[in-house]
C-alpha cells in the first residue's frame, strides 16, 4: 500500500513542491529497490548468487535504505499541500491499505514508473 501510494499519489503530489527531477529521482529508487526483490524472487532456493551478483544488490539495497531513511522528511511536506487535496490523499491512501497490493504485482500491472 505504501509504494502504490507513493507512485500513484503522493509523489504526483509533491512534483510542484519538489519539481520533475526529484520526484523522478525518487521513482528510479523504487525501481531499484524493486529489482532487488525481483532477482532474489528469480534466484530460487538452489541457485547461489556471485560475490559480483551479490555486490550489486547490496548496493542497490543501500540505495532503497537511504530512499527509506528520506521518506520521513517527505511526509513532512504533507503541510505544504492544501487540506482538501491532503484528506484526498488520505482517503487513497486508506483504500490501498484495504487492498493490500504487492509491490512486485503493481510493478506487473504498471503502477511502477
Amino acid at each position: 500500500a505504501h509504494i502504490a501510494f507513493e507512485e500513484r499519489y503522493f509523489y504526483p503530489a509533491l512534483v510542484p513542491l519538489l519539481g520533475e527531477e526529484d520526484v523522478a529521482r525518487l521513482l528510479h529508487e523504487h525501481q531499484a529497490g524493486l529489482s532487488v526483490i525481483r532477482e532474489l524472487l528469480s534466484a530460487g532456493d538452489d541457485e547461489s548468487l556471485t560475490d559480483a551478483q551479490w555486490s550489486a544488490l547490496l548496493e542497490r539495497s543501500q540505495e532503497m535504505e537511504q530512499h527509506i531513511a528520506e521518506c520521513g522528511e517527505l511526509f513532512g511536506a504533507m503541510g505544504r499541500i492544501e487540506a482538501t487535496e491532503r484528506d484526498a490523499l488520505h482517503q487513497h491512501l486508506l483504500e490501498l491499505r484495504r487492498q493490500a497490493p504487492r509491490w512486485t504485482e503493481l510493478a506487473a500491472e504498471g503502477a511502477a514508473c
